[in-house]
């Protein structure tokens, strides 16, 4: 009995013991789910993380740039470039407020400068336009000789004419004189001597007013030698125009420069700091992602000609490409 009675409290025991274990097991299942449901229900009614991440906007990290090769025939420093650089920034920055180049001198995206015939071509513009300056002033000095020798012929002609109309007055008074002269009987030495002495005093003006006469037409011919010389000069700089004109005298393409997403931006050729500064500002627009526009006096535009050189400012029409391509 006593065996049996220890054998029944080992059994009720276990029971008991068997009872516990299945609530424990129960209470973490149920703990288990309740987590499991919980997060999935707490997760989905949290927005994901890339709810919150901003989509990227283009141009809002700036473009590097570095300087590359520059053929020494362009005559134009380092530090000169960067400096045009910066004001060819400088247009694209102020008008979208934001950073969109840097100079940074590891750079891949290279600005280099090519020598080529279209420089060329620019020198023998410039020696053309150097020998129409000439030329202009040539004719500006000559056109000067010649006024001035044409005032000094007709103050010189004007007396001239005067001394002469005096002389014939005069003459005309002698000859009078001697008619009378002749006509009376009884004529006095003295007045033969006065008639003598007035003959002998328009003979010397007539010699003058021959010499006056000479003087004016070497004055004459001096002038007339001036306006051939004139003439010529401006024959020589009408031709020399007409062809700088008929080579470079037409609005060009923008084959100053060209921009390669590979190679970078490339110039071959400018004639002066603001031509090539327009160059480079149109050049970082294509950098940026900026097309051709249809404004002539636009930046954008894909002739020349037309711009501001002297105080480059976006058009309207350079402004909405930039702030389509930026995504102002």
């Amino acid at each position: 009995m006593v065996c049996g009675m220890i054998w029944r409290k080992e059994k009720n025991l276990q029971r008991k013991i068997m009872k516990v274990f299945r609530k424990i097991f129960l209470f973490i299942l149920v703990a288990v789910f309740i987590y499991g449901f919980g997060k999935i229900m707490f997760e989905k009614s949290q927005p994901q993380i890339r709810d919150y991440i901003p989509v990227a906007k283009p141009c809002r990290t700036p473009l590097k740039y570095s300087i590359g090769s520059v053929d020494p025939r362009f005559n134009i420093s380092t530090e000169k470039l960067k400096e045009i650089l910066s004001a060819a920034e400088n247009l694209w920055e102020k008008n979208s407020g934001l950073n969109l180049f840097d100079y940074d001198p590891t750079a891949e995206l290279k600005v280099q400068f090519t020598y080529d015939e279209r420089q060329q071509q620019t020198l023998e513009a410039d020696q053309i336009e150097t020998i129409l300056n000439n030329l202009d002033e040539q004719r500006i000095g000559l056109d000067k000789q010649q006024s001035m020798l044409s005032k000094e012929y007709d103050k010189e002609f004007s007396l001239f004419k005067k001394a002469v109309d005096e002389y014939k007055k005069r003459l005309g008074e002698y000859n009078k004189n001697v008619s009378l002269w002749n006509s009376q009987t009884g004529t006095s030495e003295k007045e033969y001597a006065k008639l003598k002495k007035e003959e002998q005093a328009l003979k010397e003006e007539m010699n003058g007013l021959g010499k006056k006469e000479s003087d004016l037409n070497a004055l004459a011919a001096k002038a007339n030698t001036v306006i051939d010389q004139e003439k010529k000069v401006i024959n020589t700089y009408n031709s020399a125009a007409i062809t700088y004109k008929s080579k470079f005298g037409n609005a060009q393409e923008f084959e100053k420069g060209i921009f390669d997403p590979d190679a970078g931006i490339t110039i071959y050729q400018f004639k002066e700091i603001a031509d090539l500064e327009l160059t480079l500002e149109h050049e970082l627009g294509h950098a940026l992602g900026i097309g051709h526009v249809e404004n002539p006096k636009s930046i954008m535009y894909y002739l020349i000609g037309e711009q501001n050189l002297d105080n480059p400012e976006l058009t309207s029409e350079d402004m909405a490409a930039l702030k389509n391509t930026c995504q102002l």
